[in-house]
């Protein structure tokens, strides 16, 4: 159903399509009903993160890996983040960003056959990203200047 009646609906504007947005930032990709997923809300009723997949044209995917990018309210609670995220990797970015002020922290977080980055830039300093299902034998500088991209083109601020 998901995957038929609801875009149908969508396509006839009788369902609204949901903003994919985050922490006053918008994440420029189309709204799929399988693949887009939003976190529960905050206790100030916003959404506490979001997950799109990563477009094949930033040279990640295969067939058979479907990176994912997570970007996160940097104040997310626990209880909203424990219900998706595989791995926390805030204390890591801060203790990076601590002791390299004003450069970016990057975290190489390897998961078996699959690898993950999480990403903490003073340019988005309301989020958290993660990218989550390249292949581990990518190397960390190629997923990263991917990510970076993507960031670029995709994640654009529309509030204060």
């Amino acid at each position: 159903m998901n995957n038929q009646v609801r875009p149908a609906l969508r396509a006839l504007h009788i369902l609204p399509t949901p903003d994919i947005a985050v922490a006053g930032y918008r994440v420029d990709v189309p709204y799929h009903e399988v693949g887009v997923f939003m976190g529960p809300a905050m206790p100030d009723g916003a959404t506490s993160f979001v997950v799109v997949p990563l477009p094949d044209e930033y040279g990640l995917s295969s067939s058979s890996r479907n990176p994912q990018v997570h970007i996160a309210r940097r104040d997310i609670t626990l209880r909203e983040m424990t219900r998706f995220f595989w791995f926390d990797s805030r204390k890591e970015l801060g203790e990076m960003q601590a002791t390299r002020r004003g450069e970016d922290a990057v975290v190489r977080v390897p998961l078996g056959a699959i690898a993950a980055l999480a990403f903490r830039s003073d340019e988005y300093p309301l989020v958290d990203v993660k990218l989550i299902g390249f292949d581990a034998a990518v190397p960390t500088e190629a997923a990263e200047q991917a990510l970076r991209r993507f960031l670029r083109e995709r994640l654009q601020r529309v509030s204060g």
